[in-house]
């Protein structure tokens, strides 16, 4: 697939991505704080769709731990992206 600045494409994509904490309810409480131990988690969704109609192509979601510093942001949301289109296309053909 290549991007499109105008012009007719084979499909639309959309995305969406979400970052959150995640509380380990297993872990001993850290000193101190009477917490538990936390770590950030990013949820990225991406959507294929045929242009005219919208209907649905291809829906991946996939979530991964995520490292708060830019430069290692990249390599993980690179890798989220390569782990979803090892799964496209959904069927195989006989």
């Amino acid at each position: 697939m290549s991007k499109q600045a105008s012009g007719p494409s084979d499909v639309v994509v959309t995305y969406a991505s979400l970052r959150r904490t995640d509380v380990d309810l297993n872990s001993k409480p850290t000193v101190g704080h009477g917490g538990r131990k936390q770590y950030d988690v990013g949820t990225l969704v991406l959507l294929l769709r045929e242009p005219e109609t919208r209907k649905e192509l291809f829906r991946a979601r996939v979530d991964k731990p995520i490292e708060a510093e830019p430069a290692k942001m990249q390599a993980v949301i690179d890798s989220a992206i390569a782990e979803m289109f090892a799964k496209y296309p959904t069927r195989l053909r006989k």
